[in-house]
């Protein structure tokens, strides 16, 4: 009897446990989630029954795979590579059966699955095999998943998702930070996020770029779409002068490092606007202190900040007309428009 009070009480207390313990948000089941995945992909494969070889030779378990692929039995094949990888991890044919699983999920059609293949190789195998090849197959499939659509049913075309090639761009980075496809990772991951109208993170990756890759030719195009995305954050926050301002300023020093860049002449299309906006805003300013207030002398500085800053705009006009109006000896009408 004790020892059955002793397992009521011991259920009570794990159940006051659970009730007193706070809920996960989603947030930490998130993390939680990403961490069991790092672990499963970071642990090499093991002997499994639910894998288990057909043959009881690592070689004869290689040919087997290789004979159903040849036979384009590419399901059946792929689950023979996979055996042999966890029936013989340590052994050489499991770097050339876990080359072929990747490469035969690609051609299913198996686009991130086969990514990941590639990344266990690279993970488990590094030296044994060509990596750039491995590399280079990983940045197509990554670009694939950019633009496949997703949720095909008859009737109904799915939907496009680019965003889930990001963790697979950023992988590829990882895996070969001074690779020649290091950069071009990082672009692609800053159209995409520009693409989907996240300004603010497309502008960080771009400054990324240009950090670790300032004498690459890349550093060009990343310089100009960070300064557009600016651009566009602030045409989505029209009373935000301060974005404005900084996407101006990344404009001009875009134009001043690269001038006959091909999308130069849309920078001085983007910098003309801005210029246009930021001079109106600050002749509200100076309207407000020279005619509302009544005291002319605090709009002043405004109008020649207009006058020095903005002097192609058509608030520059006004301002000009009106400083001299203040102060004839400022020869603002003697100023170049």
């Amino acid at each position: 009897m004790s020892g059955l009070r002793f397992a009521v009480c011991a259920l009570l207390l794990a159940a006051a446990v659970a009730v007193a313990a706070p809920p996960r948000t989603g947030a930490e089941n998130e993390s939680a989630s990403r961490q069991t995945e790092t672990v499963r992909e970071r642990v090499k494969r093991k002997p499994s029954w639910l894998r288990r070889a057909a043959k009881p030779t690592p070689a004869e378990q290689l040919a087997f795979a290789k004979n159903l692929e040849q036979r384009r039995a590419l399901r059946r094949a792929a689950r023979a590579y996979d055996a042999l990888v966890h029936t013989w991890p340590d052994s050489p044919e499991a770097v050339e059966a876990q080359r072929a699983l990747a490469a035969v999920l690609e051609r299913r059609g198996k686009t991130e699955r086969a990514f990941n293949e590639y990344q266990y190789l690279i993970k488990h195998y590094a030296g044994l095999f060509p990596y750039d090849e491995a590399l280079n197959r990983q940045f197509e499939l990554a670009k694939n998943t950019a633009r496949a659509r997703h949720g095909r049913i008859a009737g109904f075309g799915g939907f496009s998702a680019p965003e889930r090639a990001i963790p697979l761009f950023e992988t590829i980075v990882a895996n070969a930070p001074a690779s020649p496809l290091a950069p071009q990772a990082l672009i692609e991951i800053a159209l995409i996020l520009q693409a989907n109208k996240d300004y603010e993170e497309t502008h960080a990756v771009c400054e990324r770029i240009q950090s670790r890759f300032h004498g690459h030719p890349i550093a060009a195009d990343a310089a100009f779409l960070g300064a557009e995305s600016l651009y566009r954050l602030a045409r989505a926050y029209r009373n935000d002068t301060q974005t404005a301002e900084a996407a101006r300023n990344a404009l001009i020093h875009f134009l001043r490092r690269y001038p006959k860049h091909e999308n130069a002449n849309k920078a001085r299309q983007y910098t003309r606007e801005l210029d246009e906006r930021l001079a109106a805003a600050l002749l509200e300013q100076a309207r407000y202190y020279d005619r509302i207030a009544r005291h002319p002398q605090s709009a002043m500085p405004a109008y020649r900040s207009i006058i020095e800053r903005y002097s192609d705009t058509r608030a520059a006009v006004e301002a000009r007309s009106r400083l001299q109006a203040l102060d004839p000896t400022s020869g603002a009408s003697h100023d170049t428009p």
